[in-house]
């Protein structure tokens, strides 16, 4: 029974030392387009991790915080930064546009406008029929599916499942 009461208070030990900690800003990838040439000290004194660079245009690939992708934002050596969005809670999905014919230049404007409207984008435009894959935001999927320029929603499985 003593090692019974031991483990427990173990595990209650355990589980109030994790629920104390702070949780660590969440990391988000990005692309980092400089003026002119490429500085990667700039990027590292910032608190961003060079994942890759290109040369030619002069881009970095980064991953850190929000808050050090602002700060790079803002030097004078850097023209933009591209932040990549969060997949964690998104759906790859097969989206046909309601009354059109079967070829996909009918897919107008207006039906690609609606995916990003969402927080989504596009991934793909098909030639032979009125679909697109896209990827969603989970918490938009209701919204895209009751949308009047819809006929169907349908899921290909998780982000970066079609290729």
């Amino acid at each position: 029974m003593q090692g019974v009461l031991v483990r427990i208070s173990f595990v209650g030990l355990l589980l109030s030392a994790c629920s104390s900690a702070t949780t660590a800003p969440a990391q988000i990838q990005a692309l980092v387009a400089f003026n002119s040439s490429l500085d990667t000290t700039l990027l590292g004194t910032a608190g961003l991790e060079v994942l890759g660079v290109f040369t030619a245009p002069p881009v970095a690939l980064v991953i850190g915080t929000s808050d050090a992708l602002d700060r790079v934002g803002q030097h004078p050596q850097v023209a933009y930064v591209a932040r990549f969005p969060d997949l964690s809670d998104s759906l790859e999905v097969f989206v046909r546009f309601r009354d059109r014919p079967t070829t996909a230049d009918t897919v107008t404007d207006v039906d690609r406008a609606l995916i990003p409207s969402l927080g989504g984008y596009i991934r793909y435009v098909y030639d032979i029929i009125p679909d697109v894959a896209a990827i969603i935001p989970l918490s938009a999927l209701q919204s895209l599916q009751a949308s009047p320029l819809i006929a169907k929603v349908a899921p290909a499985g998780p982000p970066g499942h079609i290729h």
